[in-house]
């Protein structure tokens, strides 16, 4: 075995990589064959590679044609520390491919290049994660064409790299871009990749990994890696034409994927708008709440429970004093809620505004899914008006600038596939709604409205939330709510400070408080304070140790706990006396008892997946007539 020179030229790179032991569940495919290794960056004498070694033997190389070498995922994830990551080890019989793209992502920004944004926008049903450097993307789906191994040297040091049904151990960090939650076919993207170099600019066949590329290989491995003799017969056109899709093909992508059911699909763009004082900051952080914790919004189902950036043009110092509120009140006072915020807001009208809101988003995704293993799937913009720029008297009643600036509203949620829901005025005549050119709401797939009554004292009654557009469900519903002062943690004088948050009413005139929670109904109080411990518990577990996976083989996709990471916490949150062993006895029973109610009020679902018993908080979807 070569040894390793110890004094390398070049610093050994900063790496990058996501929680291997609660990888994406998009990775199931390559989760399931014991074709695993870890691997380790090695300078050469020249540059840093990272050639596989053993999972079961960190010292010895692992080999892409000998299975022997090769281990399963949980055995390679608990050898990493002997490494700096893990590997799969592609072949010919999997029915696999993967695309590299080396050097198009900026590691500090995450700024990705243009022409590499549009090759992830046709791969958007596909899975995609940042390489060990931080500077790549790999791109993994399910293929059935002819092998192929094949790279292009592309503009500058970028690199494009295919591999379809072939022999190659290929890194896996886990840090997912996006929100797949299978593979999907790319077969075609495959073959629209661009032509090879003429013969007088063929690169060499090895792998040119953007952080540490692999030692040469050997005379046996060569043989392994030369390029197949498939050259596809494709016309490639010099247009930069988007996907077309065939009535009648399939198509993995669902017909339409939801954050909230009937009210916000995944990918859009949406606008909370309303009167002076009617709350809009408040509710929407009441939806910030509810994403977060899966918790239903206005009655509807959460359907993907995601993390949540906040871009505070206005009111920046109210940030944290309003998210404390909202996070003690309704997310069960998680020690860490999976939320991030921007106190400074690019100004949405000026050139390249959209690619560094894209780059502070990927930012947040990246660190969301680090700490939570949760996507970033909602972006809040407060306030429009606020991050517009307008620089022209009557710019802002202008439809072509409103366009161009729900464009770029549209430009991120794309990016990222994500709800971005803009925060905006109503203009001084209520009934024409958010304030500026119509093109601001014709644009929205969603408005929703905050309305009320506002006297002469400025007081603000018969607040309520309206849906006055939806592209995705039905409209013209209203939900009363009152906004409830709340006291927060002490100023610099040592004085306590006063926030608000939503609580939602059954109906007009119903009585002001916060509403009935369901966890709270027992009228039994001991069994009333536990549930409502138990609450806490799941909400803080499922958004840090939570894990997504199908209720069923082929299931929906939820996300879920073990139990016995829920048993442990309760039991450390639930005080008792006596001896150990009374002790261990009273927390035992509570758990259990907590546990039948929580199950007979519908309230969580249970099931066991591999020989673990999971527990996710239920959510029974109402009626469509249901706000």
């Amino acid at each position: 075995m070569r040894k390793e020179p110890s004094t390398p030229k070049a610093p050994k790179p900063t790496l990058h990589s996501g929680d291997l032991a609660n990888p994406p569940a998009a990775l199931r495919p390559l989760l399931e064959r014991p074709q695993w290794a870890i691997w380790r960056l090695i300078w050469d004498g020249t540059r840093w590679h990272k050639p596989p070694f053993q999972a079961r033997n960190p010292q010895q190389h692992a080999s892409s044609a000998d299975p022997s070498t090769w281990t399963d995922y949980p055995t390679a994830v608990a050898a990493a520390g002997h490494g700096d990551g893990v590997t799969y080890v592609l072949t010919p019989e999997d029915e696999l491919a993967a695309l590299d793209i080396d050097h198009v992502r900026d590691p500090a920004t995450g700024a990705i290049r243009e022409w590499a944004q549009r090759l992830l926008d046709q791969a958007e049903h596909a899975y995609c994660e940042v390489s060990p450097s931080g500077s790549g993307l790999r791109i993994w789906g399910a293929a059935t064409g002819a092998p192929i191994q094949r790279q292009f040297k592309l503009e500058n040091d970028t690199a494009l790299e295919l591999f379809r049904r072939t022999r190659k151990p290929l890194t896996v960090t886990g840090l997912q871009l996006g929100r797949c939650q299978q593979f999907g076919n790319i077969d075609r993207l495959i073959e629209r990749a661009p032509q090879p170099p003429g013969p007088d600019e063929t690169p060499p066949w090895e792998e040119q990994s953007e952080a540490a590329p692999e030692p040469a290989p050997t005379q046996e491995q060569e043989q392994e890696q030369e390029e197949p003799d498939l050259e596809p017969d494709i016309e490639e056109s010099a247009l930069d034409l988007p996907p077309m899709y065939s009535h009648g093909d399939p198509d993995p992508r669902p017909l339409k994927s939801w954050l909230v059911k009937h009210l916000m699909a995944t990918t859009a763009v949406g606008l909370l708008s309303g009167q002076w004082g009617t709350g809009k900051t408040f509710v929407a952080l009441e939806l910030a709440s509810a994403v977060m914790t899966g918790q239903p919004f206005l009655g509807r189902m959460i359907k993907r429970q995601c993390g949540v950036l906040f871009l505070a043009a206005e009111g920046s110092d109210e940030v944290r004093i309003r998210l404390e509120a909202t996070v003690h009140e309704k997310c069960g006072s998680m020690p860490r809620a999976p939320f991030r915020w921007y106190e400074i807001v690019p100004v949405l009208l000026q050139p390249g505004a959209a690619d560094k809101l894209i780059a502070m988003a990927r930012q947040a995704h990246e660190s969301l899914m680090k700490e939570f293993g949760l996507p970033l799937g909602l972006i809040i913009l407060d306030t429009v008006a606020a991050s517009a720029g307008y620089n022209t008297p009557g710019a802002e009643n202008d439809n072509a600038v409103n366009q161009a600036l729900m464009n770029t509203m549209r430009m991120l949620a794309t990016a990222i596939g994500c709800f971005v829901l803009g925060v905006d005025h109503f203009g001084k005549q209520i009934e024409t709604g958010t304030r500026g050119g119509s093109a601001k709401e014709a644009s929205a797939d969603l408005v929703l409205a905050c309305l009320g009554e506002r006297e002469l004292s400025g007081r603000v009654l018969n607040t309520r939330l309206t849906v006055r557009k939806n592209r995705s469900g039905p409209q013209g519903q209203e939900a009363p709510f009152t906004l409830r002062e709340v006291e927060g943690e002490p100023d610099e004088d040592g004085e306590p400070t006063t926030t608000r948050v939503v609580d939602w009413q059954s109906g007009p005139g119903a009585a002001q408080g916060p509403p009935d929670d369901p966890w709270g109904t027992s009228r039994q109080s001991s069994l009333r304070t536990t549930a409502l411990r138990l609450k806490r518990i799941l909400m803080s577990m499922l958004a840090e140790r939570g894990v997504d996976q199908p209720i069923i083989p082929n299931g929906p996709v939820v996300r879920m706990v073990e139990k016995e990471i829920v048993r442990e916490e309760f039991y450390a949150q639930t005080p008792a006396d006596g001896t150990p062993d009374q002790k261990t006895e009273l927390r035992r029973k509570q758990f259990n008892r907590v546990l039948d109610w929580a199950e007979a009020q519908e309230l969580i679902g249970t099931r066991e997946i591999e020989g673990l018993i999971y527990f996710w908080l239920s959510r029974p979807e109402p009626s469509h007539e249901d706000v």
